[in-house]
């Protein structure tokens, strides 16, 4: 759910329909306190927020809404200044966005905030898979409590297909996961996806959690949160 925060109704009716065309919803607010109304009847992912709002300043706005809300905000916004875009980015603003925009590059900047701000929340949860847990947020692997030595170059293999959670990824994919200073091409992919299939599948009857989509990439099995 997008919160348009925006006092012209035509710009306010613009932002909607952009981000309504791209199949997301949308509430608005034409002020503060109409925006504070939103904010608690329902769960908000972003806001767009004018600085030009007719009850409050948006600076202060800003603060406000950084202090109650973890969701990401946009400014969206006629100041074209470089101290107001500090400014606003100081006080917690992801993005800042020059009144009269390009639809487009618009909505795909907004999609890049969405797409962060849902990484991040994938990054902070835990995940499972067989006796392991795989913690993103402190970079480990742990497994039944005993942590297992991964290199740099393990972990972000390992981290990489558990986040895509039984998604295929192909080499290409895994190797732009990889630090280029240890890894300088594809052909490493393949060598440590072996070293990690070794540390894994200790015992003998161990099951195989990496699997192989021949001619495609890999995966992993059995993820859960």
């Amino acid at each position: 759910m997008i919160l348009v925060v925006e006092d012209e109704a035509s710009q306010r009716e613009l932002l909607a329909g952009l981000l309504e065309g791209a199949g997301l919803s949308v509430q608005e607010a034409s002020c503060a306190e109409e925006a504070r109304r939103r904010l608690v009847e329902g769960s908000i992912s972003l806001v767009l927020l004018d600085l030009g709002l007719p009850d409050i300043d948006g600076f202060q706005f800003l603060s406000e809404l950084r202090a109650r809300s973890e969701a990401p905000i946009v400014i969206v916004t006629a100041k074209r200044d470089r101290a107001a875009q500090q400014r606003g980015i100081e006080l917690g603003a992801s993005d800042y966005i020059t009144k009269p925009f390009v639809p487009s590059v618009a909505l795909a900047r907004l999609t890049n905030v969405l797409r962060g701000r849902r990484e991040q929340g994938e990054r902070s949860a835990k995940l499972r898979f067989g006796p392991y847990r795989l913690d993103p947020r402190e970079r480990r692997l742990c497994r039944e409590g005993e942590l297992v030595q991964l290199s740099a170059c393990e972990y972000a293999l390992l981290e990489a297909l558990a986040l895509a959670r039984g998604g295929v990824l192909s080499k290409s994919q895994l190797f732009e996961r990889l630090d280029r200073q240890n890894a300088s091409d594809e052909r490493a992919v393949p060598v440590l996806i072996h070293r990690l299939r070794q540390k894994l599948e200790r015992a003998p009857a161990a099951p195989a959690y990496i699997k192989t989509a021949y001619g495609v990439g890999y995966y992993l099995e059995g993820v859960t949160s």
